[in-house]
């Protein structure tokens, strides 16, 4: 039978960036099916300094304040994961595994969205009688076997920085704090999201997994729902309607390995969508309101690339990723300039990791870079570089419980060299099961 338990774990990060295998689901056998629950709890208190620089970088995720005020901030929220808990079910039905996971995600923080407006970018508000929300990240079934591979349908994480992701020691943690997590905490803050790779997302896909080829190789082709442009720094431009003629498409190559007797990887993913409605379709004389209207719609791919290895206790994560039009931080932010162009993106996240009998040391370093087209003009406090790193320590007090400290220092730098600076330090403690 293929087994979901591993991937529930993954998906709730513990085990895959740990090391240990201490988390492990909870299972419970009927006659036919297998059901399974894991999941976490994870606090983090984040002390926040940022940035009072009288420089705008619009499209910046950081925090930054106007110049004299007071520039410090304290949160206690869940960190990159949100807490988690994530049914399974799995049984073999004429020898062909079937499989569903439902997965549900909710903070800790007050930010359920009710009569007081929702805690987003430039909302702040934490008020009396608000209550968490309720994120479900994760619902798909699959079914396969080790001879015809394994199909997914459903919601779940995507494949294009997904190993990344997975593999970031933030993921515990928090990273950087942000505009949305250092004041008013919603479900989750961004790690390294944003600054060494752009966000995994959880499409909704259709994929196939081949079985495992020789040597330790093996693919996952799929389609995902398309989805719109972001214009977050207000010099590009947003969609309405992701809706098109063909659904987006994206792929995965892993091919595993060992490395002087330890398991280490190489991964490669590509993904790719059409863009609508980037402009209003012109007539026939191309023409309309007398303005020629350019770039009605256009295509966006990413291709991403990852090395795990390990060797003597130490790990090392090395990724990179190159974009056109699929902008930063997240799937189509800021991808295309005012006219609908694509602009050219690209980042890297380095790290490594030494592991001492139940303490895990890690430090890695991002960036994440977008171009500015040729010809754009009044973009100057456009984003054009975020950086960051963020040194840690990571203690298994059990098997289960995981106590954390971080620090990170982040940069977030417009088109002309202005920037805002932020830092933060936060502990925590994660509990996986």
């Amino acid at each position: 039978m293929i087994k979901h338990n591993k991937l529930i774990i993954a998906a709730v990060g513990a085990s895959a960036v740990l090391g240990s295998g201490a988390a492990s689901a909870v299972e419970f056998q009927t006659s036919d099916w297998t059901f399974s629950a894991t999941g976490n709890v994870n606090v983090h208190y984040t002390y926040t300094r940022c940035d009072d620089s009288p420089d705008v970088v619009a499209g910046s995720v950081l925090c930054g304040t106007v110049p004299g005020e007071d520039e410090n901030s304290s949160s206690v929220s869940t960190g990159l994961l949100p807490a988690a808990i994530v049914f399974g079910a799995t049984t073999t039905q004429n020898d062909i595994d079937v499989g569903t996971v439902v997965g549900f995600y909710p903070g800790v923080a007050a930010n359920d969205f009710g009569a007081n407006g929702p805690n987003l970018i430039g909302d702040f508000q934490q008020n009396g009688l608000d209550t968490t929300n309720l994120d479900l990240r994760q619902v798909f079934l699959t079914f396969g076997n080790e001879t015809m591979g394994e199909f997914k349908f459903g919601r779940d994480f995507g494949l294009f920085g997904y190993d990344v992701i997975i593999n970031d020691m933030t993921i515990l943690g928090v990273g950087p704090s942000t505009t949305f997590t250092a004041r008013s905490p919603v479900n989750t803050t961004l790690g390294s999201i944003g600054f060494g790779y752009i966000y995994t997302d959880t499409p909704a896909q259709m994929n196939y997994t081949t079985p495992e080829l020789a040597g330790g190789l093996n693919g996952t082709v799929g389609i995902f729902q398309p989805y719109d442009a972001l214009n977050l720094s207000g010099f590009s431009t947003g969609t309405s309607g992701s809706t098109s003629e063909q659904p987006g498409f994206h792929a995965k190559l892993v091919y595993a390995f060992d490395f002087i007797g330890n398991p280490s990887s190489f991964s490669i993913s590509g993904i790719t969508q059409e863009v609508k409605n980037l402009g209003t379709e012109v007539n026939d004389d191309g023409i309309i309101n007398g303005t020629e209207v350019v770039n009605p719609e256009e295509r966006a791919y990413a291709v991403d690339a990852t090395a795990l290895f390990s060797l003597f206790g130490f790990d090392a994560l090395a990724s990179y990723y190159f974009t056109k039009g699929w902008g930063h931080t997240a799937f189509l932010f800021d991808g295309f300039d005012a006219t609908g162009a694509r602009r050219e993106s690209d980042g890297y996240l380095g790290q490594v990791s030494y592991t001492l009998g139940n303490t895990k040391f890690g430090v890695n370093y991002g960036v994440n870079n977008l171009d500015a087209n040729a010809g754009e003009v009044g973009v100057d406090t456009l984003l054009s570089k975020n950086e960051k790193f963020t040194v840690g320590v990571y203690h298994n007090l059990t098997p289960n419980l995981t106590l954390l400290a971080e620090y990170t220092d982040a940069k977030s730098e417009n088109q002309v060299g202005g920037e805002i600076n932020t830092d933060n330090i936060n502990v925590g403690a994660f509990v996986a099961f």
